[in-house]
């Protein structure tokens, strides 16, 4: 990855210089794309723009009326960002095969995330860890590896466990729909997933569990729902947060 492994690093020059700049391409692709005055541009629909439409005012009105308005304006120029990448975002997946190599893209990109995290911790932390445990050992100090201790936990490559696990939450998701839908390289996907899971299991992050647990109470629902072989959708899924529960409360 391009930036530090901090988000206190993450905004100090140079490194804001890159998210920067990527926000300042969204914006400029938006206003390519109103400007192709023979192509539409797609709207939300579903009442959705009314909700941007309120955010943006909302945005507006914080930074006017803001204590310190210069901050209150480069955190709003971030949001007015996203918000045209919402757009810009939903205009761009219209076309079906473009939306297939997105998320396959963004499959691949979660992937590589996950094999970085687990590297890097193992390297950087889990091994000197063991290796001071091994040498307590030796003096007749017997300690196990516990997660419980901050440092130990999964940090990489975003400076932090609960960051790591929100990024985790996004992509394990994925990498399972991935595996559903597409039948070629479905064992990838299969084994990125589990290594999702063991890489998530490694930032020890209780938020990230519990995320994990709500994403799947809500597929287990809509499997119910959807399909008939309703008994081995709802004993699965009976078994699984059994499993989440584990790694929540042990």
């Amino acid at each position: 990855m391009l930036l530090p492994g901090s988000s206190t690093q993450a905004i100090t020059w140079p490194w804001v210089l890159i998210w920067q700049t990527g926000l300042f391409c969204i914006v400029t692709v938006t206003l390519l794309r109103l400007w192709q005055r023979q192509q539409p541009f797609w709207l939300l629909g579903n009442k959705l723009d009314w909700a941007i439409a309120i955010l943006f005012i909302s945005l507006c009105l914080s930074t006017i009326f803001a204590q310190f308005p210069a901050q209150a304006l480069w955190y709003s120029l971030i949001g007015f960002a996203l918000l045209t990448a919402i757009y810009t975002t939903h205009h761009y997946l219209h076309q079906t095969s473009k939306l297939n190599w997105l998320l396959t893209f963004q499959g691949g990109l979660s992937l590589a995330f996950i094999i970085e995290s687990l590297v890097l911790w193992v390297t950087v932390t889990f091994i000197p860890n063991i290796s001071v445990l091994n040498q307590l050992r030796q003096i007749g100090v017997n300690l196990s590896y516990d997660f419980s201790n901050i440092e130990s936990r999964n940090w990489a490559p975003l400076g932090h466990q609960n960051y790591v696990a929100g990024f985790l939450m996004l992509a394990i998701p994925l990498l399972i729909g991935l595996a559903v839908i597409q039948k070629r390289g479905r064992a990838i996907w299969i084994g990125g997933a589990c290594l999702g899971l063991v890489d998530l299991y490694t930032t020890s992050s209780r938020g990230g569990f519990l995320g994990i647990s709500v994403l799947l109470l809500a597929a287990i629902v809509v499997m119910l729902l959807r399909s008939k072989a309703r008994l081995q959708i709802l004993l699965g899924g009976i078994g699984a947060i059994a499993a989440t529960a584990v790694l929540i409360f042990v």
